[in-house]
């Protein structure tokens, strides 16, 4: 349970990143 709550988290943040990164190259 613990460990996909982990991936889920690690997961939203790479998203977040990403869209970051392309509002930053915009």
């Amino acid at each position: 349970f613990l460990s996909r709550w982990l991936q889920w988290d690690l997961i939203n943040v790479i998203e977040q990143a990403k869209e970051k990164r392309y509002n930053d190259a915009a």
